[in-house]
């Protein structure tokens, strides 16, 4: 640890980043001895953390995750570092660039870890979206967005439709019967390179809004969201109440005591002047853990629903426009009139319970807010490893130019495994491994292109 330390404090107390071009990471830590060296992580840039080369591991605090490991290197001065890759800004803000802090742990092999903080700045802030009271004034608000937000948006819509491609290909890729594939191995599917390439030119040059999950929800789930939500299910408890004394028909243990503590001999003495008694009531009420899951679902569709608009807002004649608009005004409508408007939210991760697995009501509910819960953690996750999300996309466009380029290559027999979950913005395993690219370079005379490799 303490040759770590002196390694840090000899490159003006800061773990910098490799490269001068790009912005410094600045890291708030014990030894720091020049806070005013560097400048924060972001403004754009590609935020990277330089540590000594005994640093086995980096973890985030907040998420328990480990920093992906990009590389491994001596400086001029023959001094071993490694580089790791940080997060990106994840904060919510409409006005300016976000700053946020991210706890650290260094790990080491012979020492404890050593907490530090890095501070990232000027990132792509994520567009505030207001949930539950303040959810109607989403679509009320009638404000000229700023550069800040048309970049956000514009910037999910790019992951939105790459995690609906993967999703969709993972999916169905038990639905090929010319794949020889049992099933998912280890949380990864196996998919062929010319079928992810042929799934990601339809999706990139589609001219129509793309197929999202809330479009396929806007046309099966309207009606029974609309009668489940007006109509929902109730349960009777049994509550201590205040009762008129002759109208008490039931007490327990708690109630027997109240009654011994009251002065008096008789019932009606103890019950005093109003004449009360505490009694055993049976109350009649639809705060139940599948209403909460129903209200939660309607919250998290109005924000699909606001999102989407919003992306297609140049294309609201479309079917699929329209036919989310539609939607939109059936949950504004029940978040209006519905009294699970007035019970308690959804708190923790629910587990179902039998009126969830088993009412032929709540049960497609529930599994539509399982995979909008899944899809909206893929987001989020995403937005925090954008740009290495972004990288892959852009692998995948360099892959698709090439196979039209050498449209004969081993290359494009090959298959590529995609996980269930993504890993630090990456859904391509690590262990995917395609065949060469054979380039046509002969040249070009009066009968066409000359054969050569």
């Amino acid at each position: 640890m303490s040759s770590a330390i002196k390694q840090i404090e000899g490159r003006s107390g800061k773990l910098t980043l490799v490269s001068p071009a790009v912005p410094q990471a600045t890291l708030v830590q014990p030894w720091a001895t020049r806070p005013d060296v560097g400048s924060p992580a972001g403004f754009g840039g590609r935020p990277c953390l330089m540590t000594p080369a005994d640093v086995t591991a980096v973890m985030v605090d907040a998420t328990g995750q480990w920093l992906p490991l990009l590389a491994e290197f001596t400086d001029e001065r023959r001094m071993p570092w490694k580089k790791f890759d940080l997060p990106a800004t994840f904060t919510e803000n409409d006005e300016g660039g976000a700053r946020d802090e991210v706890g650290l742990r260094l790990h080491f092999e012979k020492a404890a870890p050593k907490p530090i903080r890095v501070v990232l700045e000027g990132g792509l802030p994520r567009r505030v979206h207001l949930l539950n009271e303040n959810i109607q004034s989403v679509a009320a608000a009638h404000i000229e967005p700023t550069l800040w937000q048309n970049a956000s948006d514009i910037a999910e819509a790019l992951y939105d439709q790459h995690i609906d491609l993967i999703n969709h290909l993972y999916d169905h890729a038990m639905d090929d019967p010319d794949m020889f594939f049992d099933g998912p191995a280890g949380g990864v599917a196996a998919w062929p390179l010319s079928t992810l390439l042929q799934g990601w030119r339809e999706a990139a040059l589609r001219d129509e809004p793309r197929l999202a999950f809330v479009v396929k929800l806007a046309d099966t789930l309207g009606a029974l969201l609309q009668e489940v939500a007006l109509v929902p299910r109730k349960q009777l408890t049994r509550e201590r109440r205040y009762q008129q004394a002759g109208r008490v028909n039931e007490i327990d243990a708690t109630c027997l005591r109240w009654l011994a503590r009251q002065p008096g001999y008789t019932v009606a003495e103890k019950a005093g002047a109003k004449q009360q008694a505490l009694g055993i009531d049976r109350v009649e009420h639809a705060d139940t853990l599948e209403n909460r899951i129903v209200r939660e679902l309607v919250c998290q569709l109005i924000e699909s629903c606001d999102r989407y608009l919003a992306e297609n807002a140049m294309e609201q004649e479309h079917p699929r426009v329209l036919a989310v608009t539609e939607f939109k005004r059936i949950l504004d409508r029940i978040w209006a009139q519905s009294p699970l408007r007035k019970i308690a939210p959804l708190v923790g991760i629910p587990h179902p319970n039998y009126v969830l697995q088993r009412d032929p009501r709540y049960r497609p509910l529930w599994k539509a807010y399982v995979m909008l819960l899944k899809q909206n953690l893929q987001r989020h996750e995403a937005w925090r490893w954008r740009h290495r999300l972004w990288a892959e996309a852009v692998s995948i466009a360099m892959l698709a130019s090439l196979s039209q380029l050498a449209p004969g290559s081993a290359a494009t027999r090959s298959s590529v495994l995609l996980r269930t979950e993504q890993q630090a913005g990456r859904f391509i395993d690590d262990r995917t491994s395609l065949g060469r690219w054979e380039l046509n370079i002969g040249e070009a005379n009066a009968e066409g292109l000359a054969p050569g490799r």
